[in-house]
């Protein structure tokens, strides 16, 4: 049996161990980041005849996690830290439902302007090669690699818009060795491009 002596003993030493417990930090949760995905380029002829590498990477816009939840979830400012990557591996690992989601419209959306900038084929395979020649930061003017025959544009367009060009496509066996000896997460396939007729349809 409790005696009244040794409730107020306990009941002190529990008062006491309280703020140590409220001063405790409590864990956060923190948004999942993006890892580095295997990415492949591929090669299409424009309408004008040139020949732009383009990736693997969705052609249109995917879901994102909206605003309010991330908010809720996360805390204020959070939002605009992360990359729509980051949105998607979230999603991809099934922490938010399809009521959390919305889809980046074409019309005053900037989410779709981020996506069309970063995201999109081509401009993603831009950004991803010049990743691995210039450390992400490829001269304003452009660049041209010539023992590749290739070229970085980036074009003065609202929004961003670059291309990675193919002036020469019997570089493209040098160009694909290059990005196999400076990443595992990028390849170059161009198939029995280098086989066919100029005039061959190439999609």
């Amino acid at each position: 049996m409790t005696t009244r002596r040794q409730f107020l003993f306990s009941s002190a030493v529990a008062l006491t161990a309280l703020p140590a417990c409220l001063d405790a930090a409590v864990p956060k949760l923190v948004p999942l980041r993006a890892e580095v995905r295997c990415r492949k380029l591929f090669v299409r002829r424009t309408p004008d005849w040139e020949f732009i590498l383009y990736s693997n990477g969705p052609n249109r816009p995917q879901p994102l996690i909206k605003r309010s939840v991330i908010k809720r979830t996360f805390g204020d400012d959070v939002y605009d830290t992360l990359r729509q990557r980051d949105h998607w591996a979230m999603i991809e690992a099934g922490w938010f439902g399809a009521d959390d989601q919305f889809l980046p419209q074409p019309v005053r959306d900037p989410e779709y302007d981020i996506w069309q900038a970063y995201y999109r084929p081509e401009v993603e395979a831009h950004d991803l090669l010049e990743d691995i020649f210039f450390d992400g930061s490829a001269p304003w003017w452009g660049a041209c690699l010539q023992e590749y025959g290739l070229s970085l544009v980036e074009h003065p367009n609202t929004p961003r818009y670059a291309t990675a060009k193919i002036r020469n496509l019997l570089g493209l066996p040098a160009l694909a060795a290059a990005i196999n000896e400076r990443t595992p997460h990028l390849s170059l396939e161009y198939g029995d491009l280098l086989m066919r007729q100029s005039w061959e349809d190439i999609t």
